[in-house]
């Protein structure tokens, strides 16, 4: 999935200066599917930990993923242009 999210990227930033509505739309859909199998696969784990370990076992892991993936979204979308930013 982390390949995933970086071949989603880099395909934004290589074609940024030359988005269409339909490169767009496919890009947004993509993350957007990307995003919603990571947090499936969160859903998982955490079911798997709450039975193995316990719900506050489960619910620390839930909040830890949370913030990372957070925090990682948060540093890419302050790095990168916003779509349509150096439209003239």
């Amino acid at each position: 999935m982390g390949r995933k999210r970086i071949e989603l990227l880099n395909r934004y930033v290589s074609n940024y200066a030359t988005l269409d509505d339909a490169s767009t739309d496919k890009i947004v859909s993509d993350i957007i599917a990307q995003q919603s199998q990571t947090d499936k696969l969160i859903a998982t784990y955490y079911k798997k930990i709450k039975k193995g370990s316990g719900v506050k076992a489960a619910a620390q892991f839930y909040q830890f993923e949370g913030y990372a993936l957070s925090k990682i979204r948060a540093e890419i979308m302050e790095n990168i242009p916003l779509i349509g930013e150096f439209d003239k």
